[in-house]
């Protein structure tokens, strides 16, 4: 993986994006040395970063490929560079000619507003060091440093962080698993220096992303001049500074206006106006991916996105916005951390630990939350990433924090109907229906825009059984705009699911595939479950020219962390499963976690084992 060096939000973070630690051997290369000078003077932030990063063999290679990231007007130098063995002796330098430059296009993104300076040094003996040296001069700045190691993937031996900053410039920061600060005078300056490293914890399945080990820091002025000028004092402060930032964006040229009238007239019913004009959004216009960062917070005018029928997050927002208020509703651009994983916001500490915008519409009986960039999800649907989290809901006068509601397990809830026919020569006809919400609705939307049975088969392979031997149908259900759920039929066969030893019938049954956690002595970390998980499943096996004598008992169990119950039932020539598996959402610590664990393996243990049937 290359190594990317971001000059943008988390100016000191080694690797853009959440790196299982599994997924890179910290054998493949570690950092040895990372040093951060950051020096405000004026209204300019200077930071000058030093590395050493260890290449220990070919794998570790990437590593040796730099790409450094930053926003427009920001363009960074790069002081020096070179490869050396472990003895220190120099064996290449970097050349000018090597420094690449070009715009950062990230997966799936159209356009952003970034950039990045890019080289490699590589050798073909190891191990190796790549020592480097760059500096980057921002005129405009809000944050003066950022480190979160949580979820890293390398080591780091050896850093340290060095501000230098007026002493008449009042700053704050927060800290987790990093020495408190050397602070001393320097002249009318005051330098900060902390120390810190960082060794990768094994993967711990559904960790809370905050590893407690992993070095964190924010440094921030308190008081700062972006745009226009802004305040870290407290979120009302700093959500203020939001809305002077876009303020005036709202205006919408007549054409559009009078697009507005035509589609609300008639309409009386708050919520019903924000239905047809959510809709209308999501079918004249499109996102693309600029991400929110320090040189992303400011949004594009609403003229911006009628002219091209496209935006980002922020623009999309905002145009939202401007529409629902030309209609007479008032919305609030809100801040939020889109994440599969929720990340805590201290209420205490005022920052920009945000990367994406919804729109809060509070309505007489019920506060709507928009998400403007999908064209697929329903109207005034919490998806699972930006559900039960704080986010900075932005008021001229009133910012303030947040509670995004959480998914309860209803809106999760999966469900499944099998029939199994039993047949003869080895092979079982099977009829399946299934509907999906929650994540897994989200995650199969897809299918919605696909016109191949491929895709669709392919789904169903998925989440019933591998050994399908082929299909006799499979079609989505109805989908009607607004649903919540995602439902899908098939007819398939599967080799035998059931065996005949004299009068009993044991069958393997379809199961359900529940995540495998670390054992107790192998965890390290707290379990944190953001939504509940809930399925309630019925299988129907039908044995024809059989009659069913004795069925096995029900099974049933409840704890604190969720339920489990699988019901039984005969009559005739069917067997009936009846089968509920409901996690709770939550976070165990250590001390609850071996009776979490033991929950969790008797829902595999059940969810594997065979049933045993006496046949007349």
């Amino acid at each position: 993986m290359r190594l990317t060096y971001i000059l943008i939000l988390y100016v000191v973070c080694l690797f853009q994006g959440k790196i299982a630690s599994q997924e890179i051997s910290k054998d493949d290369s570690q950092v040895i040395r990372y040093s951060s000078y950051r020096e405000v003077k004026g209204n300019k932030l200077t930071v000058t970063d030093t590395l050493v990063v260890q290449i220990n063999n070919r794998d570790g290679d990437s590593a040796a490929e730099v790409d450094i990231v930053y926003s427009k007007g920001e363009k960074p130098s790069i002081d020096f560079a070179w490869i050396e063995d472990m003895q220190g002796n120099v064996i290449r330098k970097l050349k000018n000619s090597e420094i690449k430059n070009r715009n950062y296009i990230s997966d799936a993104t159209l356009y952003q507003d970034e950039f990045i300076r890019s080289f490699q040094l590589k050798h073909n003996q190891y191990p190796y060091r790549l020592v480097f040296s760059y500096k980057t001069v921002m005129s405009k700045f809000f944050q003066i440093a950022a480190i979160d190691y949580s979820h890293r993937g390398k080591p780091i031996h050896e850093g340290t962080l060095v501000v230098e900053i007026p002493s008449s410039r009042d700053i704050k920061f927060q800290q987790r698993n990093i020495e408190r600060p050397k602070i001393q005078q320097s002249g009318d300056n005051t330098v900060y220096r902390w120390n810190f490293a960082y060794s990768p914890r094994p993967y711990q399945v559904d960790a809370p992303y905050t590893d407690e080990k992993a070095p964190f820091l924010q440094v921030l002025p308190i008081d700062f001049q972006y745009g226009v000028p802004g305040s870290t004092r407290n979120w009302q402060t700093f959500g203020n500074w939001i809305f002077r930032l876009n303020a005036g964006k709202d205006k919408l040229p007549p054409s559009e206006t009078e697009k507005i009238d035509k589609l609300t007239a008639g309409l009386n019913d708050k919520r019903e106006i924000c239905r047809e004009l959510f809709h209308y959004l999501q079918d004249y216009n499109r996102y693309i991916n600029v991400s929110i960062n320090v040189g992303g917070l400011q949004t594009y005018p609403a003229e911006y996105v009628c002219t091209n029928r496209y935006g980002d997050c922020k623009a999309l927002t905002n145009y939202m916005k401007a529409i629902l208020k030309h209609a007479g509703i008032e919305s609030f651009y809100t801040l939020i951390n889109m994440n599969e994983e929720v990340k805590d916001i201290d209420p205490a500490f005022a920052s920009q630990a945000f990367n994406h915008v919804i729109l809060t519409v509070p309505l007489d009986n019920d506060t709507l939350y928009l998400e403007c960039t999908s064209k697929s999800l329903p109207f005034g649907y919490v998806h699972t990433s930006i559900q039960n989290r704080k986010a900075l809901l932005i008021d001229e006068r009133g910012s303030r924090l947040i509670e995004i509601p959480a998914l309860s397990y209803i809106e999760t809830a999966c469900s499944r109907r099998d029939e199994i026919q039993l047949g003869q020569g080895g092979v079982d006809h099977v009829n399946t229906s299934m509907t999906q919400r929650g994540d897994k609705f989200e995650s199969a939307l897809y299918l919605l825009l696909s016109d191949k049975k491929d895709d669709l088969e392919k789904y169903i392979i998925r989440n019933t059984s591998s050994d399908i031997l082929g299909f006799e149908e499979c079609v989505p259900g109805k989908f009607e705009r607004g649903n919540k759920h995602f439902s899908i039929r098939a007819a398939y066969r599967i080799p035998a699911s059931s065996k005949t030893y004299g009068s009993n019938l044991v069958i393997t049954p379809f199961s359900r595939k529940i995540t495998s956690y670390q054992t107790p002595e192998n965890r390290e970390q707290e379990v944190r479950l953001d939504y509940p998980e809930y399925y309630a499943d019925t299988a129907v096996y039908i044995i024809k020219g059989k009659e069913i004598a004795k069925i096995p008992a029900d099974i049933e169990r409840t704890t604190p962390f969720g339920t489990y119950s699988q019901k039984y039932e005969k009559s005739g020539d069917k067997f009936y499963i009846y089968k509920t598996i409901h996690i709770f959402a939550g976070r165990y610590d250590l001390s609850q976690y071996e009776e979490f664990y033991k929950f969790i393996q008797s829902i595999r243990n059940n969810e594997n084992k065979k049933i045993y049937l006496e046949l007349l």
